[in-house]
C-alpha cells in the first residue's frame, strides 16, 4: 500500500501498475476474492482510461486468474482470450504464452480437451525455445491428434476422441514434470561445485556474489579458493583467487561445459607451473580441447569460455588478473576504471589460433571494490523502450552503489535488474561478484 501510494504520487505508471499487480495477487492468496477482483477491475479502469495496452493486458490477464480461481471458468476464459487479443495485436510474446497456457487449463477444467490441447500446443511452439525438450513428446501427441477422424461428429466418437486428447494432454504434462523435476535435481548437482557462502565470507570478507540462472541450471559459474604459489617470496603467504566464468550456452548444454570448465579450473591449483591467472588461462585454453576431444570430430567446435580471474595478495597489497574477453571492474573513491582482458576465449578449438593471456597486476588500498562480472546482466533488454542495458549504464550503477554494503549492493543490483527485465524473458545467465578489499 505504501508503494501504491508512492508511484501514484511521482506518477511512475507502470511500476504503480506492477505494484497493483502483485497487490491483487496477494489478496487472491488470502482468498479475499471479492477484494482481488475490485482491486483487478479499478486497474484496468485506469489502464483502459490511460490507453496503457501492457497494463490493460495484465489486469485482464489478472482477472482471468481470479475467475478460475473462484471456478467461474466462463468469465475466466472470456478475461483470458480479451487479454490475449491485445497481446497479439501488440506482439507481446512472452504473455502470448502465458495467455495459451492460462486459457488451456481453463478449457481443461471446463472439459473441452480439444480446445485445451489446441492452446497448450500454441503455448508450447511460442516457449519453444525453453521447452525444447518437449518436442519429440509434442510430436508425437499432434501425431496422434491428426490420426483422429474429426470428421465424425457422432457422440460416442466425440466422447473417445475427448479421453484421447485428455490422455496427450496429460502425458505431455507428466514429461513436463519430470524433465523439469530431473533438471531441478541436476541444478543440485551443480550448486554442490559452486562455492558456499561460508567459504566466501572466509576467504573474501565483505562480498557478494548476484547469481540469476536464466533458466534452471546455468552456463556461468563462479569459482574461489585460496592458494600459495611457488614463486611467493612468504611460502606462508596465500592468494585469494576468485573467477567469474561464461559457458557457451545456458540452460543444459552450459550447465555441462560448466561442470567441464569448473573441473579444469581446479586442476590448475594442482599443476606447479601455474602461478599466476593468466597462466591459468593459458592451462585452460590448452587442456579444453583435450577434454572435448575435438581432433576426433570432423566438425568444428565452437564450445568455449570468456572469464575473468584475479589474484589478491593481501601480504603485499597487489591484485594479479587476467581475463578472455570479460573485463573486472575496479572502484577507488568513486572512479571507475575498467581492466580490460585479452580479446580471446578460451576455446575449445584446435583450428584457432590461440595467442598466451596477459597478466596484469595493480596496487591496491583498503576501501576499494573489485566487480567480476559475465555479459547477461549488460545484454538483459528491458526499460521503456526494449533496450539493452548495457556496460556503461552498469558501470555509473556501480559507482553510484560502491560505498553502500556489499549485501546492499547485492539486492539493489537485483533490483535494478528485475524492474528493468519487466515482463520480458530473461536473455542469458547473470553474474556479478563484488569484492571489498579488508
Amino acid at each position: 500500500e505504501e508503494s501504491l501510494r508512492l508511484r501514484k504520487e511521482i506518477g511512475e505508471t507502470l511500476g504503480y501498475f506492477a505494484t497493483l499487480l502483485r497487490y491483487t495477487d496477494l489478496h487472491l492468496e488470502e482468498k479475499k476474492f471479492d477484494d482481488a477482483r475490485r482491486i483487478a477491475q479499478e486497474g484496468l479502469s485506469i489502464a483502459t482510461k490511460e490507453k496503457v495496452n501492457f497494463g490493460i493486458i495484465r489486469f485482464l490477464q489478472m482477472l482471468g486468474k481470479v475467475e478460475m480461481t473462484t471456478g467461474n471458468l466462463a468469465a475466466a476464459k472470456k478475461n483470458y482470450e480479451e487479454a490475449l487479443a491485445f497481446a497479439e495485436q501488440f506482439s507481446f510474446k512472452s504473455i502470448v504464452y502465458e495467455l495459451h497456457l492460462a486459457i488451456a487449463q481453463v478449457d481443461k477444467l471446463g472439459g473441452d480437451y480439444e480446445s485445451a490441447f489446441d492452446h497448450f500446443e500454441k503455448s508450447v511452439k511460442i516457449k519453444e525455445e525453453v521447452v525444447n525438450y518437449q518436442s519429440n513428446t509434442r510430436l508425437k501427441s499432434i501425431q496422434m491428434f491428426t490420426r483422429i477422424e474429426s470428421a465424425q461428429r457422432e457422440t460416442e466418437l466425440e466422447r473417445k476422441k475427448n479421453e484421447e486428447l485428455k490422455a496427450a494432454y496429460d502425458i505431455i504434462e507428466e514429461r513436463n514434470k519430470d524433465i523439469t523435476d530431473s533438471i531441478r535435481y541436476a541444478k543440485r548437482i551443480q550448486d554442490g561445485f559452486l562455492p558456499n557462502d561460508e567459504e566466501l565470507e572466509e576467504l573474501l570478507g565483505e562480498h557478494f556474489v548476484l547469481f540469476l540462472p536464466r533458466d534452471i541450471v546455468s552456463g556461468d559459474f563462479y569459482w574461489a579458493t585460496g592458494v600459495t604459489t611457488t614463486r611467493s617470496n612468504d611460502a606462508n603467504a596465500r592468494m585469494k583467487v576468485v573467477a567469474a566464468v561464461d559457458c557457451t550456452g545456458h540452460g543444459v548444454p552450459g550447465a555441462f561445459m560448466s561442470i567441464l570448465g569448473n573441473m579444469l579450473i581446479n586442476q590448475t591449483i594442482r599443476n606447479p607451473d601455474v602461478n599466476s591467472p593468466a597462466e591459468a588461462l593459458d592451462y585452460l585454453n590448452r587442456e579444453l580441447p583435450k577434454n572435448l576431444k575435438a581432433q576426433n570430430r570432423e566438425e568444428t567446435i565452437r564450445d568455449g569460455m570468456d572469464l575473468s580471474m584475479i589474484a589478491i595478495d593481501p601480504a603485499n597489497m597487489k591484485m594479479h588478473f587476467a581475463a578472455a574477453n570479460n573485463p573486472v571492474y575496479f572502484v577507488r573513491d568513486g572512479i571507475l576504471t575498467e581492466l580490460k582482458g585479452d580479446k580471446q576465449a578460451i576455446s575449445g578449438s584446435e583450428d584457432i589460433p590461440k595467442k598466451p593471456f596477459t597478466g596484469r597486476s595493480v596496487s591496491l588500498k583498503k576501501g576499494d571494490c573489485v566487480y567480476l562480472l559475465t555479459d547477461g546482466f549488460a545484454d538483459q533488454f528491458g526499460g521503456p523502450r526494449g533496450k539493452k542495458f548495457k556496460y556503461r549504464q552498469l558501470q555509473e550503477q556501480l559507482v553510484s552503489l560502491h560505498d553502500r554494503p556489499m549485501k546492499e549492493q547485492k539486492q539493489l543490483l537485483e533490483t535494478i535488474f528485475r524492474e528493468w527485465k519487466g515482463d520480458l524473458g530473461q536473455v542469458d545467465d547473470v553474474l556479478i561478484i563484488g569484492i571489498r578489499v579488508n
